[in-house]
């Protein structure tokens, strides 16, 4: 070895002295086991290319980011864009990599007892997320803002097979979606609809009701075809939410909607065999 150019090290203890002597790049100095070692002092080479996907969804996790081992390298570094972790493997040559909601370079540099080498970066691009879908109770069936990708869950548990914009349920329960779009990625969950009259027949309140004036400003009348015995009407908001609740018992019943912000509602006239359904809009 020459060592005309070297940087020398005198061990005093547990305290290293280093003194530089010509070109204190070429050579460095360490211990191992006690004992004196000169080392070559060349920083580790560049690494080679990053294996791992580049195109990927907000929130994926577990994805496996690798490289081949640099010669000489004693570990190595790795780092992400804002937002992302590590799950495991730093110091190694594969981590693997929870994303955020952030695009940027994943880099990684060989090190060795003169410190790092220069990087070596992969640049991850992150689609963008499914905008939240939203649905409403038109009863008997939920409907979802989004015509295609849509998965209904039944008590935080997925429908096998249930994935049209609609869903006539079939049990009472609270019902939500969430949207896969065609890049793989999914939305966050839609509003949560709380269903009380699943399994009941629906007939269109065209034929059995009239409502009156529609739009309305403070009060609507309800007509029905004949007294209901043990009716039950609900207005209902797009979320399914019951805001009004009032017995029938008479053909022509007056509701105050007053008290309503003005917007879309639903109409929901039941008794023990049937559910009919209107709409107004609330001015």
């Amino acid at each position: 070895m020459n060592l005309d150019d070297i940087r020398i090290g005198i061990i005093n203890d547990d305290v290293n002295k280093l003194v530089n002597w010509g070109d204190s790049s070429k050579y460095a100095f360490s211990t191992i086991d006690g004992n004196l070692v000169i080392i070559n002092g060349i920083l580790p080479a560049k690494p080679g290319p990053i294996t791992g996907l580049t195109e990927i969804c907000p929130g994926q996790g577990g994805l496996t980011y690798s490289i081949l081992a640099v010669n000489g390298a004693t570990s190595y570094t790795w780092s992400v864009p804002p937002g992302a972790i590590i799950n495991s493997g730093q110091g190694t040559t594969s981590v693997t990599i929870t994303f955020g909601s952030n695009s940027g370079d994943v880099s990684v540099s060989a090190n060795n007892y003169n410190g790092p080498g220069p990087a070596r970066d992969l640049y991850v691009t992150l689609y963008p997320m499914p905008s939240t879908p939203f649905i409403s109770l038109e009863s008997p069936d939920l409907i979802s803002s989004y015509y295609y990708g849509n998965q209904w869950y039944y008590n935080h548990v997925l429908i096998p097979g249930a994935t049209h914009n609609t869903y006539r349920p079939t049990q009472n329960g609270e019902y939500f979606v969430i949207i896969t779009d065609n890049n793989g990625c999914k939305s966050d969950t839609s509003n949560i609809i709380n269903v009380t009259n699943a399994g009941t027949e629906a007939i269109s309140g065209d034929k059995y009701f009239h409502i009156y004036p529609n739009p309305a400003s403070d009060r609507i009348i309800i007509e029905t075809m004949q007294a209901e015995k043990n009716g039950i009407l609900s207005i209902c908001d797009v979320n399914g939410n019951e805001l009004i609740k009032q017995y029938i018992r008479d053909p022509r019943t007056q509701i105050d909607i007053s008290s309503l912000p003005g917007g879309v509602y639903y109409i929901r006239l039941s008794n023990n065999k049937t559910v009919e359904v209107g709409k107004i809009i609330k001015q």
